[in-house]
């Protein structure tokens, strides 16, 4: 037991060695109070510039490696080996000796991942598909959003959910997801810190509630994994028949339009909602396309819309037609791709007619049909899957 905890101690004190900080001094400034204001490789960079961040980096990465195979030199058992390197980071983030205020611990987390990736290579967990999907997801999203914590935020929970499903009873599992929850949880912090979701669309902030809740549409997707076609139908029916009863009080009887008015966005005063459209498009979608498609396209439109609004609105520059911009359908584009990289396991649909749908919906949503969008992305990228299925079989 005391080998144990002198490793967990000793990785602390590992850890708490910035060289950051003594880098900052040197030039006779402290990095904790400028730029990023913390102790990191990154800020080291942006800071002090390169030569002072490559050792930053390189020891960064390193002393958490270091830590554990201390503990291990040590003779600690194998759960506290993993506790050491995680010690190590508590030692970057709160050093003693700087009133506990140090680095965020990126870079010592990122060393301790590449050593547990290394084990997930050996037992070929790590797929080469899985690789340079993850690629094309980080070059869209920096596309839409040019900012390192937005990419982080989005790509390490599918890392984690690549890994865990190719090896799902690995030994390790439970470190990397925790080593990968920190990283994320960094990238969140940053990505709030700093600001970079800033929406100043009223109308959208007026109903950011319709843009929170379109997930929900999930359980239409979870129903008919798990049920059939036709009672797909009839539960989707039913939720169609009631907002589609809202829509005519509001459209022709005034004292229902003035009472639901908080309900729907001023384009929709004479038309259907697009909560509406976007249910009779998911009736149809199930109702003429085969099970996996349907359920493939309806997530299309759940998924893609969000994405692009989010984007569109956060860090859309390039206008490209009416209200739709460059950022907003690249990022609609990662979205399908997400969440047809999820569905693999569940859905018997090749790579090659998920690609296919993902590009139509994106390209459906990003031309000016004059038709809700709503309806139209689902319909289309499920015809076009349907039709490559044809002509691939």
């Amino acid at each position: 037991m005391l080998k144990n905890i002198l490793s967990v101690l000793l990785g602390y004190l590992i850890g708490s060695f910035l060289p950051a900080y003594i880098f900052g001094r040197l030039k006779g400034i402290d990095i904790r109070q400028v730029g990023q204001r913390n102790a990191g490789t990154a800020n080291t960079f942006f800071t002090l510039g390169l030569y002072a961040a490559i050792p930053t980096g390189i020891i960064d990465l390193s002393k958490g490696l270091l830590s554990m195979w201390v503990a291990y030199k040590l003779g600690a058992s194998f759960t506290f080996i993993q506790i050491a390197g995680f010690s190590t980071i508590l030692g970057h983030v709160f050093p003693f000796y700087l009133r506990f205020k140090g680095g965020q611990g990126v870079a010592t987390s990122i060393g301790i991942l590449f050593y547990y990736l290394y084990f997930y290579i050996n037992i070929h967990a790590i797929y080469l598909s899985d690789i340079l999907f993850l690629l094309v997801i980080v070059l869209l999203i920096w596309s839409a959003a040019r900012e390192g914590p937005v990419v982080g935020i989005i790509v390490l929970p599918l890392f984690a959910y690549s890994l865990v499903r190719n090896a799902p009873r690995f030994y390790l599992n439970p470190f990397l997801i925790s080593i990968i929850t920190y990283i994320f949880s960094i990238n969140l912090i940053n990505t709030i810190d700093r600001k970079l979701f800033v929406i100043r669309d009223k109308e959208f902030k007026r109903h950011m509630w319709r843009t929170i809740l379109r997930p929900a549409a999930v359980v239409f997707v979870f129903y008919y994994l798990n049920t059939d076609k036709v009672s797909t139908l009839y539960l989707i029916g039913s939720v169609t028949a009631v907002f589609l009863l809202l829509d005519l009080t509001r459209l022709f009887i005034k004292r229902g339009r003035d009472a639901l008015r908080f309900m729907f966005k001023e384009r929709e005063g004479k038309t259907f909602s697009s909560m509406t459209t976007f249910l009779i498009a998911s009736f149809i979608i199930i109702l003429l396309f085969k099970k996996d498609i349907a359920i493939l396209s309806i997530l299309f439109l759940i998924t893609g819309d969000i994405f692009s609004k989010i984007f569109g609105l956060s860090f859309g520059k390039h206008r490209i037609f009416q209200n739709k911009s460059v950022e907003g359908s690249t990022a609609f584009l990662a979205g399908a791709l997400i969440v047809s990289f999820i569905s693999i396991p569940y859905l018997d649909i090749p790579w090659l007619i998920m690609l296919a749908g993902s590009i139509t919906a994106t390209i459906v949503e990003m031309l000016p049909m004059g038709i809700d969008d709503n309806f139209t992305v689902g319909i289309i990228s499920g015809s076009v899957m349907e039709l490559v299925k044809l002509f691939l079989h």
